[in-house]
């Protein structure tokens, strides 16, 4: 089975660039430092679209859902292992000791390392019941420029697009006036357990009155499973 993971973007350039290739970026998550340098991806669509605002507050882009090549294998490690340092570098001890561990040499890029192995890197924390939780997925590029992307949440390019982005992060409920096919992409069996806006009541009969059909009385949204 192939991988997968979310990752939220700031605008529709951003999803028309995605749609052509992933390609390495400058800047932005990891990529500032060679050893980090990849395509993150969150676990679920609603953690990826913590990501989607345009950061002016005015608007957000929205959620794809990246599926890996096959073949893929995973490395995990402990989010402990491989915190930040106050200015929003790596602890270079750390490094040392997550490169010796995986037998990447010293002067070897981490992520590209891993990418030669085909490798994927996880990060976790801890989660229910003494198990592990994956926060993040980290691609090396290599990987990453053969993945293929399909977009899952549309938020719109306004306030109202940041608000609606905002409310799902917070609630992990779709807002009742969204798009549903977009919608109904996301919630995968099992995978992010998105929520249906609540249906309004059945009407219900008036005394003497015989009941009638509720067949349509529910929210007009489909939840067929992919």
């Amino acid at each position: 089975m192939s991988l997968v993971g979310y990752h939220g973007y700031k605008s529709p350039a951003d999803l028309e660039s995605m749609k052509d290739g992933l390609r390495p970026t400058e800047g932005g998550e990891g990529n500032h430092d060679p050893n980090w340098q990849g395509f993150y991806l969150a676990a679920t669509a609603r953690d990826a679209a913590g990501y989607a605002g345009n950061g002016e507050g005015n608007g957000a882009g929205g959620v794809v859902r990246v599926t890996l090549p096959d073949g893929v294998t995973v490395q995990t490690v402990d989010k402990k292992d491989v915190n930040v340092t106050g200015d929003g570098d790596h602890d270079s001890e750390q490094l040392r000791k997550l490169k010796e561990k995986l037998g990447i040499g010293p002067d070897e890029q981490l992520m590209e390392a891993l990418g030669s192995r085909n490798t994927v890197l996880q990060v976790t924390v801890p989660g229910e019941g003494g198990t592990r939780a994956v926060e993040e997925t980290i691609v090396p590029w290599q990987i990453a420029e053969h993945a293929t992307v399909e977009q899952v949440i549309g938020f719109d390019d306004s306030m109202r697009g940041a608000a609606a982005a905002a409310d799902y992060v917070a609630t992990g409920t779709r807002p009742s006036d969204r798009d549903a096919p977009f919608w109904d992409l996301a919630d995968i069996a099992g995978t992010d357990h998105l929520s249906p806006p609540a249906a309004p009541p059945a009407p219900q009969p008036a005394d003497g009155e015989a009941s009638g059909s509720t067949a349509d009385a529910g929210h007009p949204y489909s939840h067929d499973e992919l």
